[in-house]
């Protein structure tokens, strides 16, 4: 039996397009990861009428269907830009906010994150910002301390803030959107450029007030032992002096008990005269 070039080609056209429905056919998810297959445009449904997961390994489907692989592992996502994202305190204060959201796409509400959402990381950092913007506009702290600025307030009691954000992002977010949310972490909270400034002229002021404190202290300790040191110093002329005058009052003591004072005195003056050029003798 021969097989012309027209026979040739077909067969290998088939075998072509076998291998080719074959390869199409196949496909992995990767750890961390599900898969979704969709037929033209309708997502496969499992027996109970729900969304078909594919979870990590290898899998077979029909060559037109397409696959979608879906990440649940925790995304982090930053809710400022390179300037910081700016919100509005109650008291008018412009803050400027540097913030984390970290979230997972929730695999029993998989299809409304995938299906009902064009962009889905677009649209939770957009409705994560809003809701932050929201929380720091509405959040007023301790009452008892309502004369405290908005900035103040809130880097005091920054942890009743992000418990607020916990707790409002659970119990109305929470399921809905197809993700979990884990947390909205504030990583830091700047003031406006003018308080900024402020605080640092404050902030230089008090430095150099400290400066000039430390340097005055350092210059009265510095006089005190210079005159601590110069009493001990006259202290010892004083007791050189006593021992010496003591000394001197022994000797006469001693020339005078043995009736030599006088000579000792008229030699003394004599030793005194003779050196002199003039004398002043009171009349």
């Amino acid at each position: 039996m021969t097989i012309n070039h027209f026979d040739l080609g077909i067969i290998s056209g088939l075998a072509s397009l076998f291998l080719s429905f074959l390869y199409q056919s196949f496909f992995t998810v990767e750890e961390g990861h599900v898969g979704i297959i969709t037929y033209f445009g309708k997502a496969e449904l499992d027996s109970e009428e729900k969304l078909k997961l594919y979870f990590s390994g290898a899998h077979l489907k029909w060559p037109w269907g397409n696959i979608y692989r879906i990440s649940t592992m925790e995304q982090v996502f930053d809710l400022h830009d390179d300037d910081g994202k700016s919100a509005l305190a109650y008291d008018g204060t412009v803050l400027r906010l540097e913030a984390k959201l970290r979230y997972q796409a929730n695999i029993e509400n998989i299809y409304d994150y995938f299906f009902t959402l064009k962009n889905p990381i677009d649209h939770i950092k957009g409705l994560f910002t809003s809701l932050l913007s929201y929380q720091i506009a509405s959040f007023k702290g301790d009452e008892k301390n309502a004369v405290v600025s908005s900035y103040a307030s809130i880097r005091k009691e920054r942890k009743i803030l992000n418990d607020q954000l916990d707790r409002f992002c659970h119990e109305n977010l929470q399921g809905r959107y197809g993700i979990e949310l884990q947390s909205i972490d504030l990583i830091d909270i700047l003031p406006p450029e003018e308080l900024d400034q402020a605080l640092n002229a404050v902030l230089s002021a008090d430095v150099e007030a400290e400066a000039m404190y430390y340097r005055a202290e350092a210059s009265c300790i510095q006089k005190k032992l210079a005159a601590k040191a110069g009493v001990e110093i006259e202290k010892s002329k004083a007791e050189a002096a006593e021992i010496e005058i003591l000394t001197l009052g022994n000797y006469l003591l001693g020339l005078d008990e043995d009736k030599t004072l006088n000579l000792y005195i008229e030699r003394r003056k004599k030793e005194v005269l003779y050196d002199t050029k003039n004398i002043f003798i009171r009349g």
